[in-house]
């Protein structure tokens, strides 16, 4: 792929009110490159500046095929925001079709003015506020955040807390839930990344399309352990996941 191909979206029947905008181009061109990894690659939207498009690297068709049915899945069975105006997971928006009908990977909201959750969580280091100075928040909030970080760290875990259940709420859940994954923004709210790596369940067939994708850190036991398959987590490890996080964070 390179910057100026352009792609067909099928737009998810809630992209409006995610991107601000009645008028959703069917046809929609990739312009920078903002993110990569061993499976996709993210790129921005020159006709939506809020919107990205992750395109997955494989051409197999039968594993593109199962990732269509997870994306289609995902559109299906949407968290409902527990903020609202607040983008609490970065879910997809449509799907993303090549010129010759091809599935390739999905829009999904672009996320801006966030640390990630492990910036915050050395209570000696507070160089992360530069990322939000950087984005215009006033300096007085800044300053409230600093001299009051414990109650801050607090409203963080609150909200990850309140993420994670919406999420099991619809019968999917994260399966890899870790520090690199989780955005804060300068209100302490919370953002989820990576959702396609989730495991979701499907509301009409109830299948679940896992993922095996794990730091070990937060893993739970029973799965390091081999007591269960990497693809067999469930509600109970997130918690575990969870768990781990918060300790980090306000221990």
């Amino acid at each position: 792929m390179s910057r100026g191909s352009k792609f067909r979206v099928e737009w998810a029947p809630y992209a409006v009110e995610y991107l601000g905008t009645n008028k959703l181009p069917s046809i929609v061109t990739i312009d920078d490159e903002v993110g990569s990894g061993g499976e996709a690659i993210i790129y921005s939207v020159r006709e939506i500046p809020n919107a990205l498009i992750k395109l997955y690297r494989t051409n197999d068709p039968r594993e593109l095929s199962i990732r269509e049915e997870k994306v289609r899945a995902m559109i299906k069975a949407k968290p409902q925001e527990p903020t609202p105006g607040h983008i609490t997971f970065a879910w997809p928006l449509g799907i993303v079709r090549d010129a010759g009908g091809n599935f390739r990977g999905f829009v999904m909201p672009y996320i801006r003015c966030t640390v990630t959750i492990s910036s915050i969580f050395d209570p000696s280091d507070y160089s992360w506020l530069e990322r939000f100075r950087d984005c215009g928040v006033p300096e007085d909030r800044l300053d409230a955040i600093k001299n009051n970080i414990e109650l801050f760290k607090v409203g963080v875990a609150l909200n990850l807390v309140k993420a994670v259940g919406y999420l099991h709420a619809v019968g999917h859940f994260v399966g890899d839930l870790n520090d690199r994954n989780i955005l804060v923004n300068s209100h302490g709210l919370v953002t989820l990344i990576d959702t396609d790596s989730f495991f979701i369940r499907d509301p009409d067939t109830g299948r679940i399309y896992p993922s095996e994708v794990g730091v070990g850190e937060y893993t739970a036991p029973e799965v390091l352990r081999g007591l269960i398959p990497p693809d067999r987590r469930s509600e109970g490890t997130d918690v575990f996941s969870l768990s781990v996080i918060i300790f980090k964070l306000l221990m």
